[in-house]
C-alpha cells in the first residue's frame, strides 16, 4: 500500500470531535491526511495478485514523490480506477477463507476499509518485536536484512515487491516459530 497526502476539510463538530481547542477553531479547518494511492496483492508464493493505483477521494496536495514514486502522471494520468472499484476487487481476492499477511497490517487495513478478524491476520511486525530488546517493533526493512540479509527499500517504496518481502518474512516466521 502507498499513500499521498490530501486535504480535507473539517466541520465544527469534526473539529470538536478531534479536540481542537474552541480558539483555534475555524483556523485549523483543514488537516493533511494520508489516502490510499496503490494497492498490491501477492498470495503466499510471491505471485502478483493485483498492483492498481487508487484514485484519492479527495484532491491531492502531496504526492510524497520521494517515498511513494508516485507522481501525478502516473496516478491521475494513467484513468487510476476509484477506492470503490478498488473495494470490489480487493472483496473478489480477499474471501472468507484468506489469511491476509503484512507488516504492520493495522495501517493498510484502515487504508483500505476493511475488518478482517484477528484469528485471520498475520502481523510480521508483532512476531518479531518479541526479539527486540525494548519489545519494539522492527520495520520491515530491519526485518528484511537481519533474518534474510536482504538490503530492501533503499528507495521510493514499491508495495509489490514490498508484499513479496513480506511473504518471505512470515514464511521465515513460520519456519521460527516450529
Amino acid at each position: 500500500m502507498v499513500e499521498v497526502a490530501t486535504e480535507v476539510y473539517l466541520t465544527p463538530e469534526e473539529e470538536e470531535e478531534r479536540g481542537i481547542s474552541k480558539e483555534s477553531r475555524g483556523k485549523a479547518r483543514t488537516l493533511l491526511q494520508s489516502q490510499l494511492a496503490r494497492v498490491s496483492i501477492v498470495d503466499g508464493y510471491g505471485d502478483l495478485l493485483l498492483d492498481s493505483f487508487v484514485l484519492p477521494e479527495d484532491p491531492i496536495v502531496d504526492y510524497r514523490t520521494q517515498w511513494s514514486g508516485i507522481t501525478k502522471e502516473k496516478l491521475v494520468g494513467g484513468l487510476s480506477p476509484s477506492f470503490d472499484e478498488i473495494s470490489k476487487k480487493l472483496k473478489e481476492i480477499v474471501t472468507e477463507s484468506s489469511v491476509v499477511v503484512g507488516q504492520s497490517i493495522d495501517n493498510d487495513l484502515k487504508a483500505l476499509k476493511m475488518q478482517i478478524p484477528m484469528n485471520r491476520i498475520r502481523d510480521t511486525a508483532l512476531f518479531y518485536q518479541r526479539f527486540h530488546p525494548n519489545r519494539r517493533t522492527f520495520s520491515l526493512k530491519n526485518v528484511a536484512k537481519w533474518c534474510m540479509g536482504l538490503q530492501i527499500q533503499d528507495g521510493a517504496h514499491d508495495s509489490v515487491s514490498l508484499n513479496t518481502e513480506n511473504v518471505h518474512t512470515s514464511n521465515l516466521s513460520v519456519i521460527i516459530r516450529l
